[in-house]
């Protein structure tokens, strides 16, 4: 899908996150719905006053509510020739995604894995990917296969957007 979604605030245009984030953050904008780690870096950075115009919505729980398929916000996507070409790397490093996916969703590693994002600059500072993480709890998945192609279909059928052609689907 390519569409563009801003708002416009004194003549700029917001485009991503972090200037929704910023606006929201300054008052300028009633309503958003951010990505972590930017909900877990806003309410960090703001004070105990400002955090009650906060509020976190968790779009995998409502979500759930109208599908019993995982919401999906994320996905790998590479040019099918190399796939063709390179098939058991592509496959190699799908399975090795997929334990860094497991390990990362994994609660009993939340300190460490926190860490990690922390020290690859995915996340600036400690506390907000330990914060990320728990908001997170449960909707870090990893999905392939029919289960994968069941998630999309269900994810653009709600969103109605018309479903794309089967070549775009990868199967190990």
């Amino acid at each position: 899908v390519n569409a563009k979604v801003s708002y416009t605030v004194d003549g700029k245009d917001m485009v991503t996150p972090a200037d929704v984030s910023a606006q929201i953050l300054a008052g300028n904008i009633p309503n958003a719905v951010l990505p972590e780690p930017l909900i877990s870096t806003a309410i960090i950075k703001t004070s105990s006053t400002e955090t009650k115009y906060l509020k976190a919505i968790d779009l995998s729980d409502e979500w759930a509510k109208i599908s019993d398929t995982p919401i999906t916000m994320g996905c790998l996507v590479a040019n099918g020739d190399f796939v063709k070409e390179n098939k058991y790397s592509v496959d190699l490093f799908l399975e090795e995604y997929k334990s860094s996916v497991e390990y990362i969703a994994n609660p009993d590693n939340a300190d460490s894995a926190a860490e990690y994002i922390q020290k690859s600059t995915i996340i600036p500072a400690l506390p907000i990917a330990k914060s990320a993480l728990a908001n997170l709890n449960g909707s870090i998945v990893y999905l392939d296969g029919v289960n994968m192609k069941n998630a999309l279909i269900a994810f653009y059928t709600a969103t109605n957007v018309t479903l794309p052609d089967e070549s775009v689907y990868y199967e190990k």
